[in-house]
């Protein structure tokens, strides 16, 4: 499970993401967590689903989990700010684009 911390206006924030095989509907679950340092916010709770399909086209071939999860935390650590902004719905538009995007990062580092 992939975890990273990052400042954001100032206040340290930590994210924990995961993903979840569902063979049976031939879906990815992305999951992800960001909690603040600052005590008085509660912990906000993500989750994006992505077919087979999607990830076996665009993301990885061989369907390598441990490759994926660091694809799905890369897109997180880079789109947190929106992710927190936007509503579900929004956010879910943009999935897909900033998954590809992640893994066009992680191949140019």
């Amino acid at each position: 499970m992939p975890k990273s911390s990052l400042s954001i206006n100032g206040v340290r924030h930590h994210i924990d993401s995961w993903i979840k095989e569902d063979f049976d509907h031939n879906i990815y679950k992305i999951n992800f967590q960001v909690w603040s340092d600052n005590h008085k916010a509660s912990p906000k709770s993500f989750s994006a689903r992505l077919s087979r399909e999607f990830i076996e086209d665009e993301i990885d071939n061989d369907l390598n989990k441990d490759y994926i999860e660091q694809v799905a935390h890369e897109m997180i650590r880079f789109h947190v700010v929106e992710i927190l902004a936007f509503s579900e719905g929004r956010t879910s538009q943009n999935i897909k684009r900033w998954m590809v995007e992640a893994k066009n990062r992680l191949k140019n580092k």
